[in-house]
């Protein structure tokens, strides 16, 4: 009876041991904000342990420059922007392959946009529009991993979210007649953004 007991303890213990193993690890990869649309493109990088770990996000700098030309009149369209986040995140394995994450980040993100025209008539004003977003804020996180060969992990997460916005706008007719336009507020919940897929190489 002893005997059967020191083996039982000796299996539990030897199972909790290896239950409460922390290994440490690291995971690079492609994080993804819109599937149909590549400029919401980034890059993940993370350390730390298979509990909890340490996560920088960049989204890729995107931008465009558009020209059009009607008649007389060309129009020139361009937008720049790029964003960061910072934050922790905990795992715990549900099921063979198959982890839970949750945790918090926060992030900064920026855009430029500008338009205007330019006329070839005498008479005609030229007209231009510039605006300029910042947006900070936390975002909560809560996903799944699928971990395929120990090394390849594909990732999808929820991210709610509470930021500030910091917005301004200037309309001009011609270079003499400009009007400034700022303005500024908190949004929450979900937005476009808040759904990341992610590809990522774990070592």
């Amino acid at each position: 009876m002893k005997k059967l007991l020191l083996v039982v303890t000796v299996i539990f213990m030897s199972n909790l041991a290896m239950s409460q193993e922390v290994v440490k690890q690291k995971e690079v990869g492609l994080a993804f904000y819109d599937l149909g649309n590549l400029s919401n493109l980034g890059i993940t990088y993370k350390t730390g342990t298979n509990r909890a770990m340490w996560r920088f996000t960049t989204l890729f700098a995107n931008g465009d420059n558009a020209i059009q030309t009607t008649d007389s009149i060309t129009g020139n369209n361009s937008r720049l922007g790029f964003g960061v986040k910072f934050g922790r995140e905990y795992r715990k394995e549900i099921a063979n392959n198959f982890e839970l994450r949750y945790g918090a980040d926060i992030f900064y993100n920026f855009s430029h946009g500008a338009y205007n025209t330019e006329s070839d008539y005498t008479n005609s004003q030229d007209i231009s529009v510039e605006q300029t977003n910042h947006v900070g804020g936390i975002n909560l996180i809560l996903g799944f991993n699928y971990v395929i060969k120990q090394h390849f992990v594909i990732g999808i997460e929820m991210l709610p979210s509470v930021s500030y916005k910091y917005i301004k706008r200037i309309d001009g007719l011609d270079t003499a007649h400009e009007v400034t336009t700022k303005s500024t507020g908190f949004s929450w919940g979900l937005s476009n953004n808040s759904v990341l897929v992610s590809l990522a190489y774990r070592f």
